[in-house]
């Protein structure tokens, strides 16, 4: 009976997400996979700001939850590796996918979007000073990457309302600009540092110690580096091992609800389920 609900939940998700009918069934989701415990419901209207690395609040989530997050591609062989481990373990995460490499890996965009993987924004270039730009350049960056985004992807879809700042680089500015154009903005609780020249098991190694110090959290990996996607299996399998749960973040216009300023959940969690 598990394993049945367990793979009309991750059915329904796909359906729910792409719009797409499903007709091969997903043979490995069983209670061995780390799969998706729940879809939490972010309404973005009139702006969001989460991530405790910068900001005061994070998502609402649960202990032993966790929302997995990749930025800067897709790029071709990295990218694909991520992709064939997430759908090895079942589980959904958070690209924040740069609209230059939209526009050079359309194909691969696509893919992600019928596996049922949230699609979000990373700029147009990834220029990594746009806390320094100009509030006219900087807006048409950000423009350029969703337009890029949605243009790779066609008539399957649009990007989610979810913008992360290439080197979590912001300004109170452009946050406001961003509220105005009810864009959410991702940052994270735990890094992976897998930007720094550091093995693949140092990777392992700094994601798990943080986020058993915060016990949950939004985690920021990047998919176009091969040591990253060389470390995914060994994190997916950790992460169940230890009790964690993957919670899938999709846009909508129902009830969010965050933490509050310690990064703590309210009594009131009005979650959806």
């Amino acid at each position: 009976m598990i394993i049945l609900l367990r793979i009309f939940t991750y059915v329904f998700l796909i359906i729910g997400f792409t719009g797409t009918d499903i007709t091969v069934a997903m043979a490995n989701c069983d209670s061995n996979s780390l799969g998706v415990s729940r879809t939490m419901r972010v309404n973005t209207n009139g702006g969001l700001r989460v991530g405790l690395v910068q900001y005061a609040d994070t998502l609402a989530l649960r202990d032993h939850e966790v929302v997995l997050t990749f930025d800067d591609g897709p790029i071709g062989h990295a990218t694909q590796r991520v992709l064939d481990t997430l759908a090895d373990e079942c589980t959904r995460a958070t690209f924040f996918v740069v609209g230059n490499m939209a526009r050079a890996h359309p194909e691969q965009l696509r893919a992600m979007y019928r596996a049922g993987h949230t699609i979000a924004a990373h700029s147009n270039r990834h220029p990594m000073n746009m806390n320094r730009m100009s509030q006219a350049r900087a807006q048409r960056e950000i423009d350029a990457g969703f337009e890029s985004i949605n243009t790779a992807l066609g008539s399957l879809g649009q990007a989610a309302p979810f913008f992360r700042y290439p080197g979590l680089a912001h300004s109170t500015s452009m946050n406001n600009w961003l509220a105005t154009r009810n864009i959410g903005i991702f940052s994270a609780d735990v890094m992976g540092d897998d930007w720094r020249r550091i093995s693949s098991n140092e990777i392992l190694r700094r994601t798990m110690r943080r986020l058993n110090q915060r016990g949950r959290g939004i985690i920021l990996l990047h998919d176009i580096h091969n040591k990253t996607a060389s470390m995914l299996p060994a994190l997916l399998r950790q992460l169940k091992d230890e009790g964690f749960r993957v919670v899938h973040i999709v846009p909508t216009n129902g009830r969010f609800r965050l933490a509050n300023e310690t990064g703590q959940i309210p009594a009131d969690q009005g979650f959806s389920r």
